[in-house]
């Protein structure tokens, strides 16, 4: 992620429509699968500045792995300053680890499963969403620093080959798709105005309008169990074999 980028990002995650709908996603699941409990262990991978640590400690105690956070956040909030797969938990093995958006900046995603696996407790569960399909990749995978945008078929092959058992898997943000296809045709026909411009937030209005979108997208697919299959991204749950 670039510089002028990560300047930004706090912001972004507390305000922009994206953030504020996969957030509501993740702790949709994380309520399904785990219910009211609040002693759980959980590790946030990737975690920046702990901006999903409020949401995380409903469930138990929060620690998060990035090397790229100020050692003051860091001490403030338990994050473990190192790359993740060199990662050795000093205080036992976690019951939740996330990677929210995290795999696909690696150049081998494996070893971060692999990690993920050795690191949970036996029935440990890893929650991990990722951008999906290559037609969808425009600039803003560049700012990223994105090696790969994923399908589902990918994300569960290398889930199961580092040990996991997938229990759900799905796509989402499914309107997102058509979105960033108008996006990638933008691009395509002006690559001179639209290269590296970093994102925005909406208007007012209109992010409210997405952010409802997307939430009320996500939970009627879910109540109701169909599979779309396309979205902007993907949603895995899976529980270490």
């Amino acid at each position: 992620m670039k510089e002028e980028y990560l300047d930004i990002y706090p912001h972004l995650y507390r305000t922009h429509w994206w953030w504020r709908a996969r957030e509501h996603a993740v702790k949709k699941l994380l309520l399904h699968l785990l219910g009211t409990r609040n002693d759980y262990r959980l590790l946030d991978v990737g975690c920046g500045e702990g901006l999903l640590f409020p949401i995380l400690s409903e469930f138990g105690t929060v620690e998060g792995v990035d090397p790229f956070v100020s050692d003051n956040v860091a001490s403030q909030l338990n994050i473990h300053r190192v790359p993740f797969d060199q990662y050795e938990s000093p205080s036992g093995k976690y019951d939740v680890i996330l990677m929210l958006d995290f795999l696909e900046h690696l150049e081998t995603p494996e070893a971060a499963l692999n990690s993920a696996c050795r690191l949970l407790k036996p029935n440990g569960l890893l929650f991990v969403t990722v951008p999906t399909f290559d037609i969808l990749w425009t600039s803003h995978d560049d700012i990223n620093n994105h090696q790969r945008r994923y399908t589902t078929r990918l994300l569960s092959r290398q889930a199961e080959d580092s040990g996991f058992q997938v229990v759900h898997l799905s796509y989402f943000f499914h309107w997102v798709f058509f979105a960033k296809l108008l996006v990638r045709l933008k691009e395509f026909l002006f690559r001179r105005q639209c290269n590296n411009q970093l994102p925005s937030i909406p208007h007012q209005v209109i992010n409210s309008i997405l952010t409802s979108l997307s939430k009320t997208e996500f939970d009627v697919t879910q109540a109701i169990h169909l599979s779309v299959p396309f979205g902007g991204s993907a949603i895995m749950v899976a529980r270490r074999s």
